[in-house]
């Protein structure tokens, strides 16, 4: 496995697209379990984020971003972030069953840009987001047990954050 490599562009990018890349360990974890992908290109963005309470969320969150980076400009965007994540997700199932340690998991949002459209592909609570004058607008929605109580009516969203 390669280590994923952050890069971060120093020049706007085709199409005006400019971004960067910055990971922390936050406030709960002792070791940072995100891993991301930054393309000077502007083609292709990732980040996923390991799930700490499951233990080794680094090394699933590198096997995403590795399936991920891999990804050619030719390439068919919702084909091939699918297929991207799928084989992330066989990886990381066959070194649980490899290592008998107990799950490990990661979340991921990927951004392909292709011919001025922005493709996104995401699993879990990581998020995409649309930055535009100034404001920002949620493009995508929880893969989670809390999304499903709030789509159920169990939970109102102003309590989703404490839950």
């Amino acid at each position: 496995m390669v280590a994923p490599i952050t890069r971060v562009p120093v020049f706007s990018a085709p199409l005006g697209t400019r971004g960067a890349g910055l990971t922390h360990v936050g406030l709960v974890r002792d070791r940072n379990e995100d891993a991301i992908l930054t393309d000077p290109s502007g083609r292709l963005w990732a980040v996923a984020d390991g799930m700490g309470g499951y233990g080794q969320g680094d090394v699933a969150a590198s096997l995403v971003i590795d399936a991920i980076a891999v990804i050619s400009d030719g390439d068919d965007p919702p084909s091939a972030l699918t297929a991207s994540l799928e084989l992330a997700n066989a990886r990381i199932q066959a070194l649980v069953a490899d290592r008998a340690q107990g799950p490990m998991g990661a979340t991921v949002v990927a951004l392909m840009v292709k011919d001025r459209i922005g493709y996104l592909a995401w699993a879990g609570d990581s998020r995409g987001y649309l930055l535009r004058d100034g404001h920002l607008r949620r493009l995508t929605r929880d893969h989670s047990v809390v999304q499903e109580m709030i789509d159920a009516g169990t939970l109102a969203p102003v309590e989703a954050a404490g839950h």
